[in-house]
């Protein structure tokens, strides 16, 4: 077994990167900073200091620094402020890391640390939805259903464009009514007492359109992951059909699954 040291420290103090391991260098990097940030380097300043001066005493680009603070970001120890710098949040220790499950944006970016919001891009009522829509929702395709398009945020930055179609008879006038927040979960539980108890979740990879990329403030051809969920109320009727389409070098998302038991061929066999 090959043993891979991930961190060097120099005499001075400073890291080292090991080119030879497996661990990326931004890895690495994003390993020391956390590091000093739990170690109370930079608890009293609270702002981390300029990419290109953690880059020069790490010895790398600008583009690896760069990536290395993305993670932190992503975990929720740092956040981002477009013109002023890079902040260390408060309270780092209690930070849930991960956009978990079930979404509740609202919910899970405040966890994080961070300041959720949302940009409404367009709001209607579509009399004849979609077949593929009206079928996910279980609805007659002459049934109404309201529809949202917006842009999440997360500190102002954003993370996420999301298409949501839910059946208009479980929520009526909430076109008219407007969100609560600008939350589509908040306003349905806390107009309409409609909470979803599970979801059914797929993922894929796919690239930012010219579309998407100008919402999103990313480059046309970057990866998005597409999420796209089918929630349901605790009578098995579905509440909401959404595509997220989340920024992948923004945020990360943690799924905790239960491995049901598998059969044995021997028992399958008995069993015919």
């Amino acid at each position: 077994m090959k043993l891979y040291i991930l961190l060097d420290i120099f005499c001075c103090g400073q890291m080292k990167i090991n080119r030879d391991a497996p661990i990326p260098a931004y890895y690495q990097i994003a390993f020391d900073l956390r590091h000093r940030i739990d170690n109370g380097e930079w608890r009293s300043k609270n702002r981390l200091p300029p990419e290109k001066n953690l880059a020069c005493e790490y010895g790398v680009s600008r583009m690896t620094m760069r990536q290395a603070i993305g993670e932190l970001v992503k975990d929720g120890f740092l956040s981002r402020q477009r013109g002023s710098g890079t902040y260390i949040n408060h309270n780092t220790t209690h930070v849930v890391p991960r956009l978990s499950f079930p979404i509740s944006f609202t919910l899970r970016i405040k966890e994080l640390g961070l300041t959720p919001s949302a940009n409404i891009l367009k709001a209607q009522i579509i009399q004849f939805p979609p077949t593929e829509i009206a079928r996910y929702l279980n609805i007659d395709p002459c049934d109404s259903v309201a529809y949202y398009k917006r842009v999440l945020l997360a500190n102002e930055q954003p993370v996420a464009l999301n298409h949501s179609f839910i059946p208009y008879n479980l929520c009526p006038g909430i076109i008219d009514e407007g969100l609560i927040d600008n939350s589509i979960s908040s306003t349905l539980e806390g107009r309409y007492h409609l909470t979803p108890i599970y979801a059914e979740h797929w993922f894929e990879a796919v690239l930012a359109s010219d579309e998407d990329a100008s919402m999103l403030d990313t480059d046309p051809g970057n990866p998005l992951l597409l999420l796209t969920t089918l929630s349901y109320l605790e009578n098995k009727l579905p509440l909401e059909f959404s595509m997220t389409s989340w920024v992948g070098n923004r945020m990360r998302f943690y799924v905790q699954a239960t491995v049901e038991p598998l059969v044995s061929v021997r028992e399958i066999q008995y069993k015919q």
